[in-house]
């Protein structure tokens, strides 16, 4: 045997004896926590319920969008010999952004791309969760698998508008895909970020959003088993 091998034997020999002391150990089970509230005040029973949800910005706050852009003071000028990004922002491409908001700019169309999908709200541990809810088409497909997408960090549920569309009804997308298997997709906003509410309180972390987002799968929408994606 060279020794190139009995050096990589030896190697792999240490990696796996570490991860059995690490692993398969007599290491007791991580606890977690299975509740929390992180609302505001003291902790109330929330409201169960599942609420139809849309996004429907008020006339007056764009108007005041509007002009808020259209006083905006751009106070810096662009150096004479430098025309590109190398000193910080390009005056021009400032100058250009501010004009589409002003002029150009449709957020009703936006609004519209956004609610596309069906989108829904319920209370969890004290804070309004929002999220998506893309069923496969009626009698199409025999099987649909319950599937928890979750955004990144920062993010927000638009990283799944292309795909969900695949995911929920694959033979239409698809070129001669004939699956019996769709996905039914659940997208929420983590809290604090789209449309569900932030934390009221100190400790909100990644292990109380899988909690939410577990109770959301579990006692919200009844799936006693699904796929996660994250």
């Amino acid at each position: 045997m060279k020794a190139i091998h009995i050096i990589a034997v030896g190697a792999l020999a240490i990696v796996v004896s570490y991860l059995y002391i690490y692993y398969g150990g007599s290491q007791e089970p991580m606890k977690f926590p299975i509740d929390g509230y992180f609302g505001p005040g003291k902790k109330t029973a929330d409201d169960t319920s599942i609420k139809p949800f849309k996004i429907n910005v008020p006339d007056e706050v764009l108007k005041d969008l509007k002009e808020r852009i259209k006083r905006t003071r751009i106070g810096h000028k662009q150096l004479e010999d430098v025309q590109d990004f190398t000193y910080g922002m390009n005056l021009k491409t400032v100058m250009d952004f501010k004009n589409y908001w002003e002029t150009k700019y449709d957020w009703r169309k936006a609004e519209a791309q956004l609610n596309y999908f069906p989108q829904y709200t319920t209370q969890i541990e004290g804070l309004k969760i929002h999220f998506i809810h893309a069923k496969p088409p009626a009698n199409k497909y025999k099987f649909h698998v319950p599937l928890l997408i979750v955004h990144g960090w920062p993010g927000n549920v638009y990283e799944f508008y292309k795909i969900i569309p695949y995911l929920s009804d694959p033979n239409n997308h698809f070129d001669g895909a004939k699956s019996d298997i769709a996905f039914e997709v659940i997208a929420p906003s983590i809290p604090g970020y789209g449309f569900s509410e932030a934390s009221q309180k100190s400790g909100f972390d990644q292990i109380a959003t899988a909690r939410i987002f577990k109770k959301l799968m579990n006692e919200r929408l009844g799936f006693k088993r699904f796929m996660v994606q994250g």
